[in-house]
């Protein structure tokens, strides 16, 4: 079977320094492979890395927020296949701009788009308590009806990050990357729409393409977190509709 990851530790050694360690366990044997990364702390120190996920229980503010607050200007974006737009809002509120995504469900460019798609990708990553993927609402912007992603501030790219050494917690959160993209269906994940923080949280965007009748997995699975697929094995279609 594939090896599954449970949840990132932290083990303080005897020279003070703290190793971060994701264990990934057989679910058939009691065997493990261990990937540890260090970071020097003053003695009994205990790191846990800083939340910077401002959205992180404060989701139904946020989404209200998105739903209502004033656009005060729509700008292109020069990236994209799918020509998304950015929408500033008025200062003062928790977001200051969305990615706007105003794309009717259809075939687009050999592929099939949705709105709805990014605002599913959102409610199950809340669902199953990932936050990897910013907030996203239906809303509607100048009578057109479409989603509206918040715009994460201080992000770094893909590419920026990758050549950089990466903490304990970089494989675990892939793990759970591809098996979310499995779940949902994602053919398109691509280093264009992974986000990485100061902090090393991977954010995931762009799932417009996502919620296909394909039956082939996108990722191929190395490494499966244990929670996370458990908490998939509990979904089920009248809990998925109350979402």
């Amino acid at each position: 079977g594939l090896p599954v990851a449970t949840e990132g530790c932290v083990v303080i050694s005897s020279n003070t320094e703290i190793h971060a360690i994701v264990n990934l366990i057989s679910p058939t044997s009691s065997s493990s492979i261990i990937y540890s990364g260090r970071k020097s702390f003053g003695a009994g120190v205990r790191y846990a890395p800083k939340i910077s996920r401002s959205w992180q229980n404060k989701t139904t503010e946020f989404e209200e927020y998105l739903r209502a607050a004033k656009v005060e200007k729509v700008t292109d974006l020069p990236i994209g296949v799918t020509r998304p737009k950015r929408a500033r809002l008025a200062p003062g509120g928790p977001v200051s701009s969305f990615a706007w995504k105003p794309i009717r469900p259809g075939m687009q460019s050999g592929y099939f788009e949705s709105y709805k798609s990014e605002v599913g990708a959102y409610e199950l990553d809340k669902l199953l308590g990932l936050n990897m993927v910013p907030v996203v609402v239906e809303r509607r912007v100048d009578n057109d009806l479409g989603a509206a992603v918040m715009w994460i501030e201080e992000v770094r790219s893909w590419e920026t990050v990758l050549p950089l050494p990466k903490p304990a917690t970089w494989e675990f959160q892939l793990a759970r990357m591809k098996l979310f993209d499995d779940l949902i269906g994602n053919s398109d994940r691509n280093k264009g729409n992974l986000l990485v923080d100061a902090d090393w949280h991977i954010f995931l965007i762009d799932h417009s393409r996502a919620f296909v009748t394909d039956s082939k997995l996108p990722q191929e699975l190395q490494n499966i977190d244990r929670r996370l697929w458990t908490q998939m094995l509990a979904l089920d279609e009248a809990g998925l509709k109350t979402t």
